[in-house]
């Protein structure tokens, strides 16, 4: 598995994460395009979904999941900030089924090796 103090990741997949990121960072600001940055962003997220899939494919769809429900909730959150409220509300409703989605025993059995 790769795992933060491994060999293959501090000087395999690090370096090369690094300097994408710089390197497309960099052209957004010599461009003056916003494209380069949105790139920068989308291959961090690219990068972070294949260093956990590299150690187990099945925690892919959990991140997954994850990501598009905070993604969901965040547009909510934003779009409630206009006039609903209940801001305060969502977000402590989906931090505690996250939580109670990672305390259950089929997803705590994923995390033992």
């Amino acid at each position: 598995p790769m795992l933060f103090n491994s060999y293959l990741f501090i000087f395999c997949f690090l370096p090369i994460v690094w300097a994408i990121f710089h390197l497309l960072k960099a052209l957004s600001i010599t461009q003056n395009s916003s494209v380069y940055m949105t790139l920068a962003k989308g291959f961090l997220v690219l990068a972070s979904l294949f260093f956990y899939a590299y150690w187990k494919l099945i925690y892919l769809p959990i991140l997954l999941g994850s990501m598009l429900v905070n993604y969901g909730v965040v547009r909510g959150i934003l779009r409630g900030r206009n006039g609903g409220g209940g801001q305060k509300i969502q977000l402590r409703v989906v931090i505690a089924a996250i939580l109670w989605i990672l305390g259950q025993p089929q997803t705590t059995s994923l995390a033992l090796p």
